[in-house]
């Protein structure tokens, strides 16, 4: 009696948080995503493909899909690992228009810390949105609200008005120019944005690099044009990186090349890129987006 009564009890209490608990992830599911924009689109669209964009927020921010030749698709993301690039090829195969991909591998990309140690609630995303990664809908990262974090911090930008997506060829679209206040002279800004990207563990490199060749064998398999690019970032930056990270990406770049075919070019440290071309230390600002695309397609130009 007693137990049944405590049982009671504990439910009575837990019913009202369980029920905000439900309506806080139904809140957030609706609300509008890259994730979800890009499965949508690449789930009916996929077959008409015939450049696709792969990497990490550089990527993200920096090709956009409306200035290149043909169709394409800008299928990278904030934080996007080697990993999910990978499984992300693989999610939509086959493509059968598929000709180019564009893989931006930069400063961070080959360092990068598996996504459940740095954004979890990233991995949430793919796995609820997307419906890839190694990660079951039914496990922790099957409900966004888990991540709590990132849960609070959606619904922040959201209240603030600060939440944004990105357009509908998968290009992110709050990088303005006019909304930047980035100073090349600001060595703390500058210091700030490198610091995240200096390698922290470096049992990483292998595991990450696994993944990009193999991006490129199945490229150089499917007779896929690979054109692996580093992005421009502003001069300050550059010459911070360390000489060790700078070393393992020209190494691998040289060896995708080498192996697989890839066409590879480090756009770093481009002097055509100045100013309001960058929204920060290392991203390119909607104006600089659209002058690297356009250098993009001259340099690679679809026949």
């Amino acid at each position: 009696m007693l137990m049944k009564r405590f049982l009671l009890r504990t439910l009575l209490f837990l019913a009202p948080i369980l029920l905000l608990a439900a309506l806080g992830e139904y809140a957030v599911r609706r609300m509008p995503n890259s994730y979800r924009l890009k499965e949508n689109w690449m789930a009916s669209q996929a077959g008409r493909v015939e450049t696709l964009i792969l990497g990490n927020s550089h990527a993200y921010y920096g090709i956009r899909p409306h200035d290149l030749k043909g169709v394409a698709f800008n299928l990278a993301n904030v934080s996007q690992v080697s990993a999910y690039d990978d499984a992300l090829l693989r999610r939509y195969i086959p493509m059968p228009r598929l000709r180019q991909i564009f893989l931006v591998v930069d400063n961070s990309y080959l360092f990068d810390l598996p996504l459940e140690q740095t954004e979890p609630n990233r991995c949430a995303y793919y796995t609820i949105y997307m419906g890839v990664g190694p990660h079951s809908r039914c496990g922790r990262y099957g409900l966004e609200i888990i991540q709590f974090d990132g849960f609070c911090e959606k619904i922040k930008a959201r209240l603030a008005g600060t939440y944004s997506i990105c357009d509908s060829l998968g290009w992110g679209v709050d990088y303005k120019a006019s909304l930047s206040s980035f100073d090349e002279e600001d060595t703390i800004a500058v210091m700030t944005a490198l610091q995240k990207h200096i390698c922290k563990d470096w049992r990483w490199e292998e595991e990450n690099a696994k993944h990009v060749e193999r991006i490129a064998a199945f490229c150089q398999q499917q007779g896929i044009r690979l054109i692996v690019v580093q992005t421009p970032v502003c001069a300050s930056y550059y010459k911070r990186i360390p000489e060790r990270q700078r070393l393992a990406i020209h190494h691998l770049m040289q060896k995708l090349q080498k192996t697989y075919g890839a066409i590879v070019h480090d756009y770093a440290a481009d002097a055509r890129f100045t100013g309001k071309d960058f929204f920060d230390a290392d991203h390119l600002s909607d104006i600089g987006a659209r002058k690297f695309t356009t250098i993009l397609n001259q340099d690679f130009l679809l026949k």
